[in-house]
């Protein structure tokens, strides 16, 4: 059988990286937040649009305002 081989000694090394730890967790942390931002803004501005038609069509004098 073969051994399965493991690149850290404990949790806390993994989370540390060998010292570059903060820098690989805080690139994660920017691309999930990025990814995440890249997901929210079209629905938003998939709302605001749809609200700017309905008071056109509800005879509203609301005008879309980005």
């Amino acid at each position: 059988m073969s051994e399965v081989v493991v690149g850290f000694e404990s949790f806390t090394d993994f989370l540390a990286m060998g010292g570059h730890g903060l820098y690989v967790w805080l690139s994660y942390a920017i691309a999930l937040v990025v990814v995440a931002l890249n997901l929210m803004a079209p629905l938003r501005t998939k709302n605001r649009f749809i609200k700017s038609r309905h008071d056109v069509c509800a005879g509203s004098k609301a005008k879309y305002d980005p």
